[in-house]
């Protein structure tokens, strides 16, 4: 999980939400919502080279969906999360950490790029990054 300033300016990691089959990581992730009150959920939703749907996909719309019931008042986008794994593993590299770094951190990494790609797109675009799960 990544967050940003109110500004949207800069993009920090914040910590890992692990999945879990138990339904621990919904709570994780409402928990983390209260904490931070944000106006906009942002999740990276995985898509194969070519943009289609991968067979991951279809878990994080229900995850998606589960959080959506939890936190009915914040607004859930799905943005593209295509290399952003492999951008945050070289940008660790490229800091001087070991590609042998801790799936945790690249995680955050990783969702710092998500964040980071999507403020850029809407400071480009102003459009909104992304799909709406639903509107409010």
């Amino acid at each position: 999980m990544a967050r940003c300033d109110q500004n949207a300016t800069l993009a920090v990691p914040v910590t890992t939400v692990a999945a879990d089959k138990y339904g621990g990581d919904i709570d994780d992730a409402e928990d983390l919502v209260e904490q931070y009150a944000p106006m906009e959920i942002l999740i990276g939703l995985p898509l194969h080279l070519n943009g289609k749907e991968s067979a991951s996909s279809e878990y994080v719309r229900q995850w998606a969906n589960k959080l959506a019931q939890r936190v009915p008042n914040v607004r859930i986008r799905l943005v593209d999360e295509r290399l952003t794994t492999v951008s945050a593993q070289r940008d660790l590299h490229e800091s001087g950490r070991s590609q042998r770094t801790s799936r945790q951190i690249i995680d955050q990494q990783a969702a710092v790029c998500i964040l980071e790609t999507a403020l850029e797109t809407e400071r480009l675009t102003g459009k909104p990054p992304g799909r709406a799960l639903r509107d409010l």
